[in-house]
């Protein structure tokens, strides 16, 4: 038997880039509003995705109900989707394997997917991804580690921003100059990856203890 798989519509790689970002730390206000965002848009899109076979009641966390005293309905969301973003960004990133496939949901033309958990829905993305060969399009940012999707398999930044700080600090190390002068110039609302950013921070830091040093010759502007 031979499965034909559509490949992924924008809305549905929009979907994918909001999972892949999905990287807290911890349980937070912030990240807890993130993941409940996340799930208000895979329950429209599970939903969806069922109409087709009629199927009118709701088949999103259809099982979902407390299993123990203190285990909150909030904090297991956010659980569920960190651990969903975890198994899509290795997903991508070994674009190959052996996946489960969701269940179907059935009479229709067409055997439709049933999505009903964050874990089944990374999983339909997955399958679609390796089978399309779309997976090598998902770039992740050498600078800032982040996800995109671009035009060649062979990117390595996520784009035109990173791709340009990254020509600059090898400009600067090319000529053995102090990269930590250029971060210094930048105005601190200048948003920069999470690595310069800390480095611009210790450099700072370093200023205020030893006093401004001299200037090299090196004047590297940003594209």
């Amino acid at each position: 038997m031979q499965l034909t798989l559509a490949p992924l519509t924008r809305s549905e790689i929009a979907i994918a880039l909001d999972i892949l970002a999905f990287k807290p730390a911890n349980i937070n206000t912030a990240s807890l509003k993130t993941a409940m965002k996340l799930d208000n848009a895979a329950a429209v899109y599970a939903q969806r995705a069922v109409k087709a076979a009629k199927i009118k009641i709701p088949i999103w966390r259809h099982y979902f109900e407390t299993i123990k005293p203190g285990d909150v309905r909030t904090d297991r969301i956010f659980r569920e989707w960190k651990e969903a973003a975890e198994h899509l960004r290795n997903d991508v990133v070994s674009r190959a394997g052996w996946f489960s496939m969701p269940s179907l949901a059935l009479p229709a033309k067409q055997p439709i997917p049933a999505i009903t958990s964050p874990r089944n829905l990374v999983i339909w993305f997955s399958i679609r991804l390796v089978a399309n060969r779309q997976a090598r399009f998902f770039v992740r940012c050498k600078l800032c580690n982040e996800f995109a999707v671009r035009k060649r398999s062979t990117a390595a930044y996520c784009g035109s921003r990173c791709q340009s700080l990254a020509k600059i600090e090898a400009t600067y190390k090319d000529r053995r100059a102090d990269f930590s002068e250029w971060l210094l110039s930048q105005p601190t609302d200048r948003w920069l990856p999470p690595r310069m950013e800390m480095r611009r921070i210790l450099a700072e830091g370093h200023r205020s203890a030893t006093g401004p040093q001299p200037q090299s010759n090196l004047q590297t502007q940003p594209s």
